[in-house]
């Protein structure tokens, strides 16, 4: 009977878990620095990657997406490496047809260090702003791209997400 129970709340545990990994609130694709993702992109013991963002300012301040906003995101970054980096620069792009006003067109930087295992926002008030269309649908998926540039001439790609609501 005991074997029964602890077989049980294996199979239970295996089920519930595997599944866990597509819920966003969970995070957890993102905070293992043992996965492959972490390793894919470790350049010389240094690894930038998106980490976070938050709705520095919007139209209405309710901290969400709306159409027809001009939004202000702050975002940050975090080095999965073993090594310091420096000198950090990201530039924002986004190739929805649903968002206007893009700025800044530039790199923005990130502070003289990311230590490893940090996070860093962005050095001025907010990363960039934008401004959504009228026109978008009721939960449409913004995607945005970030390239990170450090002193040492190594290059990363990350991307992240925004629901308009």
């Amino acid at each position: 009977m005991k074997f029964l129970k602890y077989l049980c709340t294996a199979v239970f545990s295996v089920l519930l878990f595997s599944t866990c990994e597509d819920y966003e609130f969970l995070n957890l694709k993102r905070d293992n620095p043992l996965d492959a993702y972490y390793k894919a992109n470790e350049q010389d013991g240094i690894a930038l990657v998106f980490n976070s963002y938050n709705m520095y300012a919007d139209n209405n301040n309710n901290k969400i997406a709306n159409k027809g906003e001009t939004i202000k995101l702050s975002v940050s970054l975090k080095n999965t490496g073993s090594r310091t980096a420096y000198n950090v620069t990201a530039l924002f792009s986004t190739t929805s047809v649903y968002v206007s006003g893009f700025s800044p067109a530039t790199y923005i930087g990130y502070g003289y260090s990311i230590y490893a295992g940090y996070t860093a926002w962005e050095e001025s008030t907010f990363a960039f702003q934008c401004t959504i269309s009228n026109s978008t649908p009721a939960n449409t998926v913004i995607p945005f791209a970030i390239e990170i540039t450090d002193s040492e001439g190594h290059r990363w790609t990350d991307s992240f997400t925004i629901t308009v609501y």
